[in-house]
């Protein structure tokens, strides 16, 4: 649910004219796509070790370079339990300043129980 409330957050902003990513239809069926208003997010779930840390700012420029610089960006969202500022400006870095990159805080404890399924 959480995820599906930002995306919907996320679609508005991009949908407004003033954003800098938003082609016209022209441009877009063109095939100058690069840039156009997405329908979609990329969305990550992190922790904020050093490992996942590293993989993810990693990830976020092969996504940059791979896809947004060839097809246009998409709004990324990052869950995560406990990032702090400092990770989060790394990350938008790693990404790059335009980029539209959004974090999410969600709970990531485990609940587990010793009972087994359909006891």
């Amino acid at each position: 649910e959480i995820a599906a409330q930002e995306i919907r957050r996320l679609r508005k902003a991009i949908s407004k004219e003033d954003l800098p990513w938003r082609v016209s239809e022209s441009d877009a069926c063109s095939g100058q796509h690069r840039g156009a208003t997405p329908n979609s997010a990329v969305a990550y779930l992190t922790s904020d070790s050093s490992s996942d840390l590293s993989d993810l700012a990693a990830s976020l420029q092969l996504l940059r370079r791979h896809l947004f610089d060839v097809h246009g960006q998409y709004p990324v969202i990052i869950f995560h339990d406990s990032l702090a500022p400092f990770h989060m400006r790394h990350l938008q870095s790693a990404l790059g300043a335009g980029c539209p990159l959004s974090f999410q805080h969600v709970s990531l404890e485990a609940n587990v129980s010793s009972e087994p399924s359909g006891a």
